[in-house]
This record gives C-alpha cells, sequence and structure tokens, in this order.
C-alpha cells in the first residue's frame, strides 16, 4: 500500500513519523489513480526491459543511495 511505501521509505530516519506523516498529508491531496492505469503500468513495466537503451545515454549523473534503504538497495 502506500502508506507502507511511505513507511520504508522514512525507515531509519530518527523524525521517521513526522516525514510520514508530512508526506501523507501531502500526497492525500492527490486524487487516486484509476486501477486500469496502474494495471496497465504495471504490466508495461513488466513487459519492457530498457536497460539495453540505458547504456546509450550520455548525460553525468548523480547517484545516491541511502544505507537504510529497502526499496532500492545498491547493487
Amino acid at each position: 500500500t502506500w502508506r507502507r511505501f511511505l513507511r520504508l521509505q522514512a525507515q531509519g530516519d530518527a523524525a521517521g513519523k513526522t516525514v510520514v506523516r508530512a508526506l501523507d498529508a501531502a500526497l492525500g491531496t492527490v486524487p487516486p489513480a484509476a486501477t486500469a492505469v496502474l494495471r496497465d503500468s504495471l504490466n508495461w513495466l513488466r513487459d519492457n526491459d530498457l536497460r539495453a537503451q540505458c547504456r546509450t545515454i550520455a548525460q553525468s549523473c548523480l547517484l545516491l543511495h541511502g544505507r537504510e534503504d529497502h526499496i532500492t538497495p545498491p547493487a
């Protein structure tokens, strides 16, 4: 669920509860996406592997990973 995702993002943060409440309040004003849109988007992500195209991007980037990031840990 959305709230679980927010809690995972704030996990390990000393002000985690405050952060989750602030994010929840800010996102509470956004109307929920239609179920069909979410399903179609997840299907597209499942069916399309764009990793090969990523190698062709000639742009510098800065990757930041948090030590406590449970969603996208560094590989």
